[in-house]
């Protein structure tokens, strides 16, 4: 089965001109550090995409599958013995018949990003894509005739950077990569994603699978609403978003968080978290509908899988009743059709 992915030209949809003028540019949540430079010389720039018919509920009909979530706890550090149960999971989730399956962040580390200092003996842990982990699983995948999205810490061999990734795992082989782009800019003893990752350098991509459009979002991307726009208006129908997620106000955001981003792009949204360990990751992974309605739910604190179909149909019936893909005025925020 071949894969494609399109990443698209990615550049600022804002007009930074008119934030100047109201004094936004220069306040402290909108800082100009984080800006593109081509915003901050005033120009209004544009994501460029494909053409937009499929957003208006053009999808074949007749077409499904099945996915699943799977969570649960790492020992910190201990990559292969993480690795063998991640493999499990998996295997668990084939046996159910799931056909694409998530794994939470950092999969096979654990989420060592905390803490009062920087542990330098943790960039010991990254590897390259493809590397020992996506080899194991390409392994796997083929055997069982499943797609993984397998979350890792990445060490890019040309450039020596570390990122904060997940590769796309098919039958076939690695199918490509996506690096998080949004990294908390916390300090410690919260967590010190900064001084381990940088920030993503290959977009938003998205895997034509065959059966499904897949988009891919990391932990922290899901509190930006433009990631999950992005990735609809770039043809995904399927959003894994994998996380360690432990906090309070995460936990209280939670389900409404997945439902807004699902129903406000009509699309189907896999939550994917841990459980465990210190930060107290606390589950309750969830798959979401197009119309914001939650399909299913794994308990709290508790490992397990979901398992769950997907209806593809149910993108076109959620676009008609609900418009806010087919009347939004795209221009307005500088997306333009290839």
């Amino acid at each position: 089965m071949g894969v494609r992915a399109d990443t698209g030209t990615v550049t600022l949809a804002l007009s930074v001109v008119k934030l100047a003028r109201s004094g936004l540019a220069r306040s402290s949540f909108l800082s100009p550090r984080r800006l593109p430079r081509a915003a901050l010389q005033g120009r209004a720039a544009c994501v460029k995409v494909p053409p937009l018919e499929f957003l208006k509920g053009v999808v074949p009909i007749g077409r499904s599958l099945v996915v699943a979530a799977a969570q649960f706890e790492r020992e910190l550090g201990q990559k292969q013995r993480n690795l063998a149960r991640a493999c499990d999971w998996v295997r668990q989730a084939a046996d159910g018949g799931a056909e694409v399956v998530g794994l939470p962040e950092l999969c096979t580390t654990g989420y060592f990003p905390r803490g009062g200092r920087m542990e330098q003996g943790y960039f010991a842990w990254a590897e390259p894509i493809p590397g020992p982990t996506t080899d194991r699983f390409a392994e796997l995948t083929s055997e069982l005739g499943v797609t993984t999205i397998v979350p890792l810490f990445e060490r890019d061999s040309g450039s020596g950077k570390h990122f904060n990734s997940a590769a796309v795992v098919t039958p076939d082989g690695v199918a490509g990569t996506y690096r998080k782009r949004h990294i908390p800019s916390l300090r410690p003893p919260n967590m010190l994603e900064e001084h381990y990752f940088a920030v993503g350098d290959l977009g938003y991509p998205v895997f034509d699978l065959g059966r499904v459009r897949l988009g891919v979002s990391i932990c922290y991307d899901r509190h930006f609403p433009e990631t999950f726009r992005l990735l609809t208006y770039r043809g995904a129908e399927l959003i894994v978003s994998v996380s360690n997620t432990g906090s309070d106000r995460s936990r209280c955001l939670w389900n409404s968080e997945v439902q807004v981003n699902a129903s406000s792009n009509g699309v189907y949204l896999l939550q994917v978290n841990a459980v465990g360990e210190e930060a107290g990751f606390f589950g309750l992974s969830l798959l979401s509908d197009p119309q914001g309605r939650i399909v299913s739910q794994l308990p709290q604190d508790e490992e397990g899988v979901l398992i769950a179909e997907v209806d593809l149909e149910q993108i076109v019936t959620a676009r008609r009743h609900y418009g806010s893909i087919r009347d939004a005025h795209w221009e307005d925020f500088g997306f333009v059709e290839a």
